[in-house]
């Protein structure tokens, strides 16, 4: 049984150790309210949903200071992390008036709030929303995205970061890719 432990009644901080034990990515989610205040909240909740149409899901504790912005934003951004913005989640984990003080970011021609360096950018429109249990799912359909195919993405697992390393590499000649194109957010 590999030390599993075996929890009959749920007891919610077991229940997080259990979650835990599932790796996931770091993203942080971003907004601009209309009175141009922008919010950013880091999230280990996103998921692709969709590709026809394109959608995507991120999870906001229903409670959360910050889920007005996004509902009546209509828009968010989702801005995965790389293995060397630890910093940055750790900022936009908790909140702060002067949580945005010294990030490099871009606000496009749409207001999408955009972190810069992040692996990968998917500007959302909000879809839908769904109550679940103590949290709002935002379901955001994807109206223009980029990603730095030599990105390390930040994982989380068991309450720490990490980073993903394949179980079998292969070598893969970066220098054919090229240089990014230069992002025309739109």
């Amino acid at each position: 049984m590999r030390g599993k432990k075996s929890i009959s009644a749920i007891d919610p901080r077991e229940l997080r150790n259990a979650f835990g034990t599932y790796p996931t990515g770091v993203a942080v989610v971003t907004c601009r309210r209309s009175n141009g205040e922008m919010v950013g909240v880091t999230v280990n909740s996103f998921a692709s949903l969709s590709l026809s149409p394109p959608l995507v899901s991120v999870a906001l504790h229903s409670a959360a200071r910050h889920l007005p912005a996004f509902l009546e934003s209509g828009t968010f951004a989702v801005n995965v992390l790389c293995t060397d913005q630890r910093e940055l989640s750790s900022r936009f984990a908790r909140p702060s008036e002067c949580s945005w003080k010294d990030v490099l970011f871009c606000i496009t021609s749409s207001g999408y709030v955009v972190l810069d360096e992040a692996a990968a950018s998917f500007l959302c429109r909000l879809f839908e929303q769904h109550a679940v249990g103590d949290h709002l799912l935002l379901v955001g359909e994807v109206k223009h995205f980029a990603y730095d195919v030599r990105a390390e993405p930040m994982a989380f697992l068991r309450g720490r970061y990490g980073s993903f390393r394949p179980a079998h590499t292969s070598q893969v000649d970066l220098t054919e890719i090229g240089p990014l194109p230069a992002l025309g957010w739109g």
